[in-house]
């Protein structure tokens, strides 16, 4: 097979694109924290390297693997644009910055594409993301020992910590370090290994955030379904037992809310953080026609309408059902069947899961460009398909 030579730009862009989407939630961390009212900084530096991306792609149009992501993120933008002229008579500027959420992960997956096939540079881009996952999860570990208010992402009420990430970008990249310190504890046990391993799932633990749980729930069954690394295996379930009994004051908070909640609104919205009732909201305040329109072709105001918070739900309101089909279609054919491996199936199908119950998968930017990066590294591993 021919190989094909990386664009050693590419590759720098790869590096300053992770780090600068850290400082841009930093930024907007302690604008929020302070009640700064200017501009979103994370809006502004993601707008911009977006612009960036779209540049490389029209520079080396020519040498793109995977044209056809234009046809799928021309479609959705082309249904985006077709339900405003119809029904709303005009482009609503202020709502599009959600479908450049929904559609970030395709320009990324465009330009980064031959990268990611590069097992030792993608190897670099994952230790950048491994240092700064550690450097925030010393932040996190430091607020929850001496109670700093300002890494904490929910009120006082709720337990949560997030550095400065937001909560459910932190939770996500809490998965994916955690299956990714197990992949390399199953080779090599060393102390450091397991330390980091242990330290992801605290890590995840301090987040407050029920995907992370459910997540760990996902992650045991998958690793007794796989049948490699059965010694691992039992490690795992010891450390992940110990680690739960030895921050039961985490679970504590967390389950005293989950009552307080049960008894006042009932178990739905325990189980579903009141978004079934954001849900419900939505479909009852509208009508026949209101609702039928929302489900083929989408068009809701998320700036003036709270979202459901379900993903699934998130994208059906916002694009309608052939959206939604077409941004399903774009992660089974670029992601779920280019990057073929236990791993990635793992991981994929765990994240739409938990989706499908919380929020920002296809929406958080973050996770495009995390994601991208560990599907490719577990691809170049060449793992044991399931």
């Amino acid at each position: 097979m021919k190989r094909i030579k990386i664009n050693p730009t590419i590759e720098l862009l790869c590096y300053i694109n992770i780090v600068v989407f850290y400082i841009s939630d930093v930024l907007y961390h302690i604008w929020a924290k302070n009640n700064l009212d200017l501009v979103r900084p994370t809006l502004i530096i993601k707008s911009a390297f977006l612009i960036v991306l779209v540049v490389v792609i029209i520079k080396t149009y020519d040498a793109l693997q995977d044209k056809t992501i234009l046809i799928v993120l021309g479609c959705l933008g082309f249904l985006y644009v077709l339900e405003k002229v119809v029904f709303q008579k005009e482009i609503i500027t202020s709502n599009i910055v959600f479908l450049g959420r929904y559609l970030y992960i395709m320009p990324l997956l465009l330009v980064y594409n031959s990268f990611l096939k590069e097992k030792v540079k993608v190897k670099k881009a994952i230790d950048i993301i491994e240092y700064i996952f550690i450097f925030n999860g010393l932040l996190m570990i430091v607020a929850f020992l001496f109670e700093l208010s300002f890494f904490k992402r929910y009120g006082s009420n709720r337990f949560g910590y997030t550095g400065f990430f937001p909560r459910d970008s932190i939770s996500y990249l809490s998965c994916l370090m955690t299956l990714y310190y197990y992949t390399l504890l199953s080779k090599n046990k060393v102390v450091l290994r397991v330390l980091l391993f242990v330290g992801s799932i605290l890590i995840g633990l301090l987040t407050g955030t029920k995907s992370y749980y459910l997540f760990l729930f996902l992650f045991v069954i998958w690793i007794l379904v796989n049948k490699d690394n059965k010694k691992i295996n039992v490690l795992i379930l010891l450390v992940s037992s110990l680690l739960i009994f030895g921050t039961s004051s985490i679970f504590n908070n967390v389950i005293s809310l989950f009552i307080d909640v049960h008894r006042d609104h009932g178990l739905i919205n325990s189980i579903s953080s009141f978004r079934f009732q954001l849900l419900s909201d939505i479909v009852l305040n509208n009508t026949f026609s209101e609702n039928l329109k929302l489900f083929i072709i989408g068009g809701i105001n998320y700036n003036d309408i709270r979202r459901p918070e379900m993903e699934m739900f998130d994208v059906l309101f916002y694009v309608g059902i052939f959206g939604l089909l077409l941004m399903y279609y774009f992660y089974y054919k670029y992601l779920f069947k280019k990057f073929f491996c236990s791993e990635n199936k793992f991981i994929i199908l765990s994240f739409i899961i938990i989706g499908f119950f919380a929020s920002n998968f296809f929406h958080n930017i973050n996770l495009s460009l995390w994601l991208l990066l560990f599907l490719g590294y577990f691809y170049n591993e060449k793992k044991v398909n399931l």
